[in-house]
């Protein structure tokens, strides 16, 4: 296991990039390759922090709990959905810079741009060799990545912007990754979006976006109030397989579960929760999605945890495929990877608390 670290603003924290299908253009191996093509005589020989105008870490997220409400109506595109969402002390480290027009003019040789000029560059710090991913899926480099997004809302007149993403968070994972990628562009830029904007952006963007750590989203995401800091200072797991996981397939079977009365319901307040994680030692992480699971070796790494961590607290993040483990140790979540006998990443982390800004994390 590599020791836990601090991972700094401005430090690179992993070596090679993992394996893409095929390598694009948009994928550098070191931060050099961007500021040897920007080279500036009087910024340091390109080596000051100056370069970046903001960068930071885009934290994850884990669902503690995750209840559709019952008054959701299931013809609607977005059910209404409560859920406890916590930060993570994991996550991209994503670094942003204006663009003037020589600048813009010499990334766009080197590197695709989206239609607005933007040029989104990523280090793959993906960190599992045995992981298949293609990049189109994993981080997209046009308009549909959410970074172009939330540029395109905050951008003023025509400036241009280049961001850099060490990519650590797998897209499909239920981690809100690339949610928080973007809401982290929104934040540098200081562009706060009304509700049906940040809908656009994803369902967990109001929260991701919010100086909240820990707090209950209800509605269609939108909603967010800010919840005290748990009782709890110790690890956390997070367990992904190489598996990817389409949340609207996922809610698709939720909607068949409903209308057939099979899908388990919950009428849990707000208040209900807060009582119950007052005694987190006790409380029990619940996610009405994983009933919906269909990904036969995402069930098989569920039943896994329900067999070795039964009296523990785990649970599964969003729609999957990621889950979280509490109140174990290291040989225990390795053991789980060993029996389950497929390629599964483990990051051992800590929950996020109030003052916390920088990445700290190992992987098992």
């Amino acid at each position: 296991m590599r020791h836990f670290q601090l991972c700094l603003a401005f430090a690179s924290y992993l070596g090679a990039p993992s394996a893409f299908y095929t390598r694009h253009r948009n994928v550098v191996t070191s931060e050099n390759e961007i500021r040897q093509l920007l080279y500036d005589p009087r910024d340091n020989h390109g080596t000051s922090d100056a370069f970046w105008d903001h960068r930071g870490i885009a934290f994850a997220k884990i669902n503690l709990t995750l209840d559709i409400d019952p008054s959701s109506d299931i013809t609607d595109s977005l059910l209404k959905l409560n859920s406890v969402m916590h930060k993570v002390l994991w996550g991209d480290h994503v670094s942003l810079k204006k663009l003037n027009n020589e600048q813009a003019g010499v990334l766009a040789k080197r590197f695709e741009t989206t239609s607005e000029g933007d040029v989104l560059v990523m280090i793959d710090e993906m960190q599992h060799e045995d992981y298949e991913y293609d990049y189109n899926e994993l981080f997209p480099f046009d308009d549909s990545n959410l970074i172009a997004k939330a540029l395109r809302k905050a951008r003023q007149d025509r400036e241009r912007y280049m961001v850099l993403t060490r990519k650590r968070v797998l897209a499909g994972s239920g981690l809100g990754g690339g949610s928080a990628d973007g809401a982290f562009v929104l934040k540098a830029l200081s562009k706060t979006l009304d509700p049906i904007e940040s809908l656009e952006m994803g369902s967990d963007n109001a929260f991701l976006q919010s100086d909240a750590d820990i707090a209950f989203v209800s509605g269609r995401g939108e909603e967010v109030t800010t919840m005290a800091p748990l009782d709890y200072q110790g690890h956390l797991y997070i367990l992904i397989p190489n598996e990817r996981v389409s949340t609207p397939s996922v809610f698709k079977r939720a909607r068949e579960l409903i209308k057939r009365s099979e899908l388990e319901e919950r009428r849990l307040t707000k208040n209900d929760i807060v009582n119950q994680l007052k005694n987190f030692s006790k409380f029990k992480p619940h996610n009405a999605l994983e009933a919906c699971i269909e990904n036969v070796n995402v069930k098989a790494l569920l039943d896994l945890l329900i067999t070795h961590c039964r009296s523990e607290q785990f649970g599964m993040s969003g729609s999957g495929s990621a889950f979280f483990v509490i109140g174990v140790n290291d040989e225990d979540v390795i053991r789980v990877r060993q029996d389950y006998g497929q390629p599964l990443m483990i990051v051992k982390t800590r929950f996020k608390q109030p003052g916390d800004d920088h990445a700290i994390f190992s992987y098992l």
